[in-house]
C-alpha cells in the first residue's frame, strides 16, 4: 500500500510535469524527496528469495516481498523519467532495468503465475529499458510461458504498446533529408549529436514517451 501511495505521488508530479504548472527546481525537489521515501519503503532485508516452501506450496509473505520489490523499482524508474534531459541510455535507468528483471526471476510465471498483476511495472520498465536489455528476454520467455493468456485483457494492450514504443526508439539514428522544415532535434540533443548541414548526416531521434504513443493510436487503457 505504501508504494501505491508512492506512485500516486509520482503520477500528481508527472501530471504537472506534462501541464507545465511546476519550475524544473521545484521538480527536482519533489523528486529527490520521493526517491528518499522509496529508498525507505521496503524492508531492512531486502535479500529475494524464492516464494515456493519445500512442501511445493507458494508463501504469501515472501511473493508479496518479491512482488513489492518489482513495483518499488519501477516506481524508482517512473520517478527518474520525469528529471529534465531523462534519457533512458543513462546508467542508473539501465542498473534498474537490469534489477528488475532479476526480480522477475522470484515471481511465479505462467498460467498459474502471477504476470497479469504485474501490468504496471512491466510496462514502466519495459518503456524505458534499451534494445538488448535482459528484461526484454526475460518479458518475452514470460509471455511464452503465459501461453493464450498473454493475448486476452490489459496484459496483452501493455505488450502491444511495449511494442510500438520499442519500434519508435530503437533506432536512435535516422537520416538527415534536406528539407530545410525537416524537425530538429532539442538543443540539448543537438549538443550531444553536433548539426550538420551536409545530406545522410545523421542525427539523433527524439524519445517517444509510452503516453504519446496511445493517444497517437487513441488507446485509452488503464494500465494497472
Amino acid at each position: 500500500d505504501r508504494i501505491m501511495y508512492l506512485v500516486s505521488e509520482i503520477a500528481c508530479l508527472d501530471s504537472l510535469k506534462v501541464d507545465g504548472r511546476i519550475e524544473d527546481l521545484d521538480l527536482c525537489r519533489h523528486i529527490a524527496a520521493l526517491n528518499t521515501q522509496l529508498e525507505h519503503s521496503g524492508p531492512v532485508d531486502q535479500a529475494l528469495e524464492t516464494p515456493y516452501t519445500p512442501t511445493g506450496s507458494i508463501s504469501p509473505g515472501q511473493l508479496t516481498k518479491n512482488m513489492s520489490a518489482l513495483f518499488r523499482i519501477a516506481a524508482r524508474i517512473y520517478l527518474n523519467s520525469l528529471t529534465p534531459n531523462f534519457d533512458r541510455n543513462q546508467l542508473n535507468t539501465i542498473g534498474l532495468v537490469s534489477a528488475a528483471a532479476e526480480i522477475l526471476q522470484f515471481i511465479p510465471t505462467g498460467p498459474y503465475g502471477f504476470d497479469l498483476s504485474l501490468v504496471w511495472p512491466l510496462l514502466i520498465t519495459g518503456a524505458f529499458s534499451m534494445q538488448y536489455s535482459s528484461f526484454r528476454g526475460v518479458l518475452s520467455e514470460r509471455i511464452k510461458n503465459l501461453g493464450d493468456l498473454a493475448e486476452f485483457g490489459s496484459f496483452s494492450r501493455m505488450y502491444g504498446l511495449l511494442q510500438e514504443v520499442w519500434k519508435l526508439n530503437d533506432d536512435p539514428i535516422s537520416p538527415r533529408t534536406s528539407d530545410p522544415d525537416a524537425r530538429l532535434p532539442s538543443p540539448a540533443l543537438r549538443r550531444e549529436v553536433p548539426f550538420s548541414p551536409c545530406i545522410g548526416a545523421p542525427i539523433r531521434k527524439q524519445q517517444v514517451h509510452w503516453r504519446d504513443v496511445m493517444h497517437r493510436h487513441g488507446w485509452d487503457y488503464l494500465l494497472i
